[in-house]
């Protein structure tokens, strides 16, 4: 079992979302949650990180699959989320792409709609989730953040519509939503639409 990396960044795919770690001249390459590659991006220039990890093999997959996060409170969701049925490692960080805070919020409030908004889920898969994991994550919010936020919308609309405006544009759809994810999260209270494109074409050029 890989619990944790300790080693240094030599590639960044923001496209399919996973990096290489030089582990003491060992090349591991580490799939990683869509929300967590800005901060990944930010990190690049160390001598060393360290990664929590998932490890996942089986007979059906034989080769081993690694998934990386920066806390373990990110990979103990992941631990959590992966017992939804049909959910495997792949599968599950795919779904990923907003902050497990935020998904946790969108669970504890059974917000389906909050839920099909994100990448790779809908309705049934969305019900499916809230059945299996409603009342059993809330734990792993902080206390401030879970005061501020737990009854609070988590996603406006206006940054899927920012993702769409941008792929409208023939962007790519990973990048755009890539460039929009760090968009929100450095400018949280934008609300206008034609900034938040500006700001992202500006990012991207």
């Amino acid at each position: 079992m890989i619990s944790g990396l300790r080693g240094s960044l030599t590639k960044i795919d923001v496209i399919d979302n996973y990096i290489w770690l030089d582990v003491n001249g060992i090349i591991y390459e580490i799939i990683i949650p869509q929300y967590l590659i800005s901060q990944i991006e930010s990190l690049i220039n160390r001598d060393e990180i360290f990664i929590y990890t998932y490890y996942h093999v089986s007979e059906r997959n034989p080769s081993p699959i690694l998934v990386g996060f920066l806390t373990e409170t990110e990979r103990n969701f992941f631990k959590k989320f992966l017992s939804v049925p049909g959910f495997g490692p792949v599968k599950a960080v795919r779904l990923l792409s907003i902050p497990i805070e935020e998904i946790i919020i969108l669970i504890e409030n059974k917000d389906t709609e909050g839920l099909i908004q994100l990448q790779g889920i809908g309705l049934q898969i969305a019900n499916t989730i809230i059945a299996k994991l409603n009342g059993k994550l809330i734990d792993l919010i902080p206390d401030d953040y879970q005061s501020n936020a737990i009854n609070k919308k988590s996603i406006d609309p206006i940054w899927n519509d920012a993702v769409d405006a941008l792929i409208s544009l023939d962007f790519n759809k990973k990048e755009s939503e890539n460039v929009i994810n760090k968009i929100r999260k450095s400018n949280p209270d934008a609300k206008d639409l034609e900034s938040i494109l500006r700001m992202a074409l500006e990012a991207k050029f």
